[in-house]
């Protein structure tokens, strides 16, 4: 099953984004169907999914959002 995951919008969606483009991922996966890319910043994960090169992707936040 995994951590648990929550997936970010608006001004949350928009700050982490930004922060996001000048860090180098940590880890980068590709299974044909979409890019998902792993960065670690302040103590939390966040997974970058790339479904289309032509939207934004789709920014998750791994584990523990309590707190």
């Amino acid at each position: 099953m995994g951590p648990p995951t929550r997936e970010l919008e608006g001004e949350e969606y928009d700050h982490t984004w930004l922060v996001l483009q000048f860090l180098d991922p940590v880890q980068i996966s590709n299974n044909q169907r979409s890019i998902t890319e792993v960065y670690e910043q302040a103590g939390k994960t966040y997974h970058v999914h790339y479904f289309t090169m032509n939207e934004l992707p789709t920014i998750e936040e791994v584990g523990d959002f309590e707190g």
